[in-house]
């Protein structure tokens, strides 16, 4: 077992995480390839944390797709995941060619989020989208990481302020330094801010998201953070095992 002392020395100083943050923040991520991204986490962080908590069996999820030629899918495999090979930029949680499933606790949301496929389309205003939404029962409790540590979100969501304030509440009562739990709350202040980025001029501006959601899909975790596209007023889950299948 790793004791406290062990714990806390993976972790870099304040001033070298402060300056490394900096750093990511201000670089051109369309030339960082992404193995040298994950050394300069490491490098920044030490190791990446997330917070845990459940999601209940017989949670429903959704995910939607557009209608295809013939017109409504007719089985959950047919709008699941895009192959590997169709998928070719970065998201905000999934790296090319990765299969992530996308999905949400909200119907209304899941179909939103698909319609904004839309504003790519030569004339948008002029779209007509029909959509089959499949509907996903959990059968097992699920681990979930939630992105709380954004100021942006406090302003209008009390549910993820609250869980902001639960988490910090949960380090200020440990057993770690003062100085460690201040590097803890940097950290997920840094990756909250990437996810919830809005101003996404190239999909490399995907990767830090991308990096950590991987991180936490990598601990048998599903993600749930705000929905950019809907104005972060309520979450999407992404998963990228097999969490789902059960």
């Amino acid at each position: 077992m790793t004791s406290t002392a062990e714990f806390e020395s993976r972790f870099p100083s304040l001033s070298h995480m402060r300056g490394a943050i900096a750093e990511l923040e201000s670089c051109d991520l369309s030339t960082i390839p992404w193995e040298e991204l994950e050394e300069m986490i490491n490098d920044a962080f030490g190791i990446v944390i997330f917070s845990k908590h459940i999601l209940p069996a017989g949670s429903r999820l959704y995910r939607a797709r557009r209608n295809g030629p013939t017109g409504a899918w007719t089985s959950l495999k047919d709008i699941h995941v895009r192959e590997s090979d169709a998928i070719t930029t970065y998201g905000r949680a999934h790296r090319p060619s990765q299969r992530v499933f996308y999905c949400s606790e909200n119907s209304d949301l899941a179909t939103f989020e698909h319609l904004q496929h839309l504003k790519l389309q030569l004339f948008p205003e002029h779209e007509v989208a029909q959509l089959t939404i499949g509907e996903w029962v959990t059968t097992a409790p699920l681990h979930l990481a939630s992105i709380t540590h954004s100021g942006v979100l406090h302003e209008f969501r009390e549910d993820i302020r609250a869980r902001h304030d639960s988490i910090n509440a949960t380090l200020d009562q440990s057993i770690l330094s003062k100085d460690t739990i201040e590097k803890q709350k940097l950290m997920l202040q840094f990756f909250a801010n990437q996810f919830t980025k809005a101003n996404i001029l190239h999909n490399h501006d995907y990767k830090l998201s991308a990096l950590y959601s991987n991180r936490i899909m990598e601990a048998n975790s599903l993600l749930r953070g705000p929905s950019v596209s809907g104005t972060l007023r309520r979450d999407t889950l992404s998963e990228c095992g097999n969490a789902l299948s059960r």
